[in-house]
């Protein structure tokens, strides 16, 4: 009898062990196919479009308005002639810079992708690849939170004030002109 529990506990630990293999199958397994592994076709066409790709959440989110939205609100802010005209240059400068950017680090995760791919180990190597993939998103980032200060230059405050109205979002501090109260000696 006791050699019987015994088989039996052997077969079921097989069991859940067979079982437990075939549910772990990584979540990445069907990301091989990819051209580039750690990129997505989202994130390309983020890259290859120049599109924010959340890299001004920190400008956006604290009141600070960007210029395609502040163009997509045109209308609802009374946009004078002159500040649509001085929005459209800066979003039209800020999308040529994000396209060369994103350009620069689809190449710079190409070669980290190669190095991988063609068995590199090298740490300081990949030190180097890793370091420029970092440094250009640190600059394509810069070049979206500065058109957001230069669109918060632009607008007037109150039209700052209905973009983060319009745009659905709440300070905490019920200030909603796109300034810190802190900065005038309000608490």
């Amino acid at each position: 009898m006791l050699e019987k529990v015994f088989r039996l506990g052997a077969v079921l630990g097989l069991m859940s062990t067979t079982a437990f293999a075939e549910t772990t199958t990584s979540p990445y397994a069907d990301w091989t196919d990819r051209q580039i592994k750690a990129l997505s076709s989202e994130q390309i066409s983020i890259y290859t479009d120049g599109k924010g790709g959340g890299y001004a959440l920190a400008a956006e989110l604290n009141g600070v308005p960007g210029p395609r939205h502040a163009l997509e609100l045109a209308e609802s802010l009374g946009l004078s002639q002159s500040q649509h005209h001085s929005l459209m240059a800066l979003f039209s400068e800020m999308e040529t810079e994000a396209k060369a950017l994103g350009h620069e680090i689809i190449q710079a995760e190409q070669r980290l992708d190669e190095f991988f791919a063609n068995g590199g180990r090298d740490p300081e190597v990949l030190a180097t690849l890793t370091g420029d993939v970092a440094a250009l998103e640190g600059k394509l980032r810069a070049v979206h939170l500065a058109a957001h200060l230069k669109t918060a230059a632009i607008l007037k405050r109150e039209q700052t004030a209905q973009y983060i109205e319009l745009r659905g979002y709440q300070e905490n501090d019920g200030n909603h002109d796109g300034h810190d109260s802190r900065e005038h000696g309000h608490h």
